[in-house]
């Protein structure tokens, strides 16, 4: 099961207070619920580089959307493992899913094989969601 598209909202033009399904977020809505452009492009959201409006509904659907989910979540991954991952920059589930296990592999004590099987992991767990 994979997670729905989201989409943002959007006023119509001429002062009327209606609201239409966008094209995009705007840079300043994904930059307000936290996220990046690198980071949103990554979760597929659909992005509106000609708006600059700022709509408090759409910022709030990012955050709802992009729920953080922890590494414990992972079965084999302590606190301690957690730590190290964090340490390298590897935060959340959804961080280890576009990581380069071979890379990271070579930074902590965990082999590319295990690393592999942590990334398969973490994947259903977001599809889950």
């Amino acid at each position: 099961m994979m997670r729905e598209k989201i989409s943002a909202q959007v006023s119509r033009p001429m002062g009327i207070r209606r609201w239409r399904k966008g094209r995009g977020f705007s840079i300043k809505e994904i930059h307000e619920a936290g996220l990046t452009l690198h980071k949103a492009r990554m979760l597929d959201l659909p992005i509106d580089k000609r708006r600059g409006t700022l709509h408090a509904s759409n910022v709030q659907l990012l955050r709802s959307h992009c729920i953080v989910i922890p590494l414990t979540e992972i079965k084999g991954i302590g606190n301690e493992i957690a730590l190290e991952l964090k340490e390298v920059g590897v935060t959340s589930v959804q961080d280890l899913i576009y990581c380069d296990v071979d890379v990271l592999s070579t930074k902590i004590r965990s082999s590319a094989g295990t690393l592999k099987k942590w990334q398969l992991a973490a994947r259903i767990i977001v599809e889950n969601l």
